[in-house]
């Protein structure tokens, strides 16, 4: 609509990127528009490295859909602060082009428009919220297409200054496989890289550092420090290989009375929060109020007094109490335990989130690159959230699950185990020798190397036994999980999170496969470093109050991208199903943040050539 004056109005038709004025499009082009402060030269170099080749993939793509326009006029539409744009068919974050009904505005990205277009009429009917009016699709856009070509160049400029590759080659699909020529081209090209990084690792790796040790026969880095400039650069090179990293003693610095069960207990009766429990062994929800989270509560270390399930022969609840808090921002909740947290928590470049905690604002890490969305956008929730669980070793009725599934992440994760309670026989659950045993005849038996074991022996209280797979075992580990049949519901084998892998599934992935896990011990303290798209399952061998941080790494975007990818594919129902992380969003400010600081960007790509081509 137009406004004429006199409360007038016409209707003026679709608007197009010559409509944009500079403060429709300020948040897109000005540079560190999401409040975080400039990247220094170092850390602009290495985000470009990391990233550049992937923003020019996408382009590649995004040009793709221009070019079959034919001169067709492009739709633009103006951001509106606040509001995540995705597609009507899939729930996916629209990025940039993406297609319009001009009757009822429907939207479908361009993934899902191949087989939109291609779908009858009578079969469109069936699909819930699907719009029918076929022949009025456009293609529209958010990022006026001048400026993605600005930006495309001064990648392709630095990548040529760096004698880096930047050509970009799709590889088609065929009917059979539920994804796009990007997706495809992406999967190659991780593939590609997977062949030529390091997997075993060794002290000349890390300059004879003492600080740093190596578990699973060399394969998982393990830090006892991580503040000395060696311990970051060594860092970067493993995760940059998409190697899990483990870290010791991060709990000498937090604060040991928040991160108490009676805390979280007082808490909860004092704020009469009742958030969700969940049976591990059943996975379904269980309603609370105040007098059943008490019981859980005092059940934590007390085995005597859990709750017990009258349904299933009054077998004793193992339960968890995971993503907590469920629906607010941790920021808001837990104040203090979140900037205890982000104080002490590693390779803070990478894990740290901006937050404000009386009155002083805190940025996030330069790695951590979803700080760089605009200040407009609505950025994703990734934590940290809380996960609360009993152990496990004390019902054989729990032997076929896990306290968490075989699952994978969509970002990049820190998960720090900041409490292990013993559970004890008697009415005082003093008596705890047989919880203890139990755990070390369960350790003996799960593969676990000398090294680990030697922490055992030093009197360290584990907490956890984890399995962590990398990102390029999926496939074979879910076709083997297919053949087992261990799949029960849902629509996909690992992100159903319905199966838990034992020792003999562990060893055949191992000699039939060559899928060999890292079977890593918890202990208190440690932080496990989970890459984005590793599989990885979690038995609670004590009771356990773990906090665990998402990120997103620019080593790791790709995989952020193809696991995306599979959760568009989930039935719309599916917990994974949405996609909140906007990694192709995170992709483009990323970009354009470290080319700005480079000097590759005039201070704002708004200047007068930009505005002209616009106009």
């Amino acid at each position: 609509l137009k406004y004429l004056g006199d409360d007038k109005y016409e209707i003026e038709g679709f608007t197009t990127d010559k409509s944009a004025k500079s403060e429709d499009i300020a948040h897109i082009i000005t540079p560190n528009s999401g409040g975080q402060p400039a990247l220094n030269l170092n850390n602009s170099n290495y985000i470009l490295t990391q990233i550049a080749k992937l923003f020019c993939l996408i382009f590649s793509y995004e040009e793709t859909q221009q070019s079959i326009q034919n001169d067709k006029e492009i739709i633009w539409k103006r951001c509106i602060p606040g509001w995540r744009e995705v597609c009507d068919e899939c729930l996916t974050t629209l990025f940039n082009y993406h297609y319009m009904c001009k009757i009822c505005g429907y939207m479908i990205c361009v993934e899902c428009s191949d087989e939109f277009f291609q779908a009858n009429t009578e079969k469109r009917k069936k699909l819930k919220r699907t719009c029918n009016h076929l022949d009025s699709f456009c293609l529209s856009e958010f990022i006026p297409w001048n400026i993605l070509v600005k930006q495309r160049k001064y990648c392709i400029d630095y990548l040529s200054k760096l004698k880096i590759d930047h050509s970009t080659r799709f590889l088609h699909t065929s009917k059979n496989e539920n994804y796009s020529i990007f997706i495809k081209s992406l999967k190659m090209k991780r593939i590609h890289d997977i062949r030529n990084i390091q997997k075993i690792w060794s002290a000349i790796d890390c300059n004879y550092d003492s600080n740093i040790e190596f578990y699973c026969n060399g394969r998982l880095p393990v830090f006892n420090e991580w503040t000395s400039e060696n311990a970051k650069r060594f860092f970067q090179r493993v995760w940059a290989a998409s190697c899990p990293v483990l870290v010791k003693q991060v709990h000498h610095n937090l604060s040991k009375t928040l991160w108490h069960p009676d805390a979280f207990k007082l808490h909860m009766l004092d704020h009469h929060d009742t958030p969700a429990l969940w049976d591990c062994e059943t996975l379904t929800p269980i309603q609370t109020n105040e007098t059943i989270l008490t019981r859980f509560w005092d059940g934590f270390e007390r085995l005597n007094i859990r709750l017990r399930d009258n349904e299933h022969r009054g077998r004793v609840r193992i339960l968890k109490l995971k993503d907590w808090p469920t629906k607010k921002d941790f920021a808001s909740v837990f104040p203090t335990r979140l900037h205890d947290l982000m104080t002490n928590i590693p390779f803070s470049d990478y894990t740290r989130r901006s937050y404000t905690y009386n009155g002083v604002t805190y940025h996030g890490g330069a790695f951590n690159i979803v700080e760089r969305l605009p200040a407009c956008s609505v950025k994703p929730d990734l934590g940290p959230k809380l996960y609360i669980a009993y152990s496990q070793l004390t019902s054989q009725a729990t032997r076929k699950a896990g306290t968490t599934n075989l699952h994978i992440d969509v970002s990049d994760a820190v998960n720090v185990l900041v409490y292990v309670g013993i559970g004890g026989q008697g009415d005082d659950g003093l008596d705890k020798d047989e919880e203890i045993r139990q755990v070390e005849t369960e350790i003996l038996n799960s593969n676990i190397d000398e090294l680990q074991l030697q922490r055992l022996r030093n009197g360290e209280r584990p907490g956890a036994l984890w399995h962590l797979f990398r990102s390029d075992d999926v496939k074979t580990i879910r076709e083997y999980i297919g053949r087992t049949q261990r799949k029960t519901s849902g629509s996909d084998e690992i992100h159903d999170q319905t199966a838990y892998l034992e020792k003999e599934d562990l060893e055949n992935l191992k000699c039939w496969n060559q899928v060999e896990a890292y079977p890593i011990l918890q202990f208190l303290g440690d932080a496990v470093f989970i890459p984005s798209g590793a599989p990885h399952q979690v038995r609670n061998l004590h009771s356990c109050i773990k906090i665990a941080e998402d990120f997103v790494s620019p080593e790791n975007l790709d995989r952020c991208l193809i696991t995306t990818n599979e959760f568009r594919s989930l039935s719309k129902t599916h917990t994974n199903h949405a996609d909140i992380l906007q990694a192709k969003n995170i992709l483009y400010y990323a970009t354009r943040d470290a080319l700005n600081s480079l000097g590759k960007l005039p201070e704002t790509l708004l200047d007068s050539s930009t505005y002209d081509n616009l106009n």
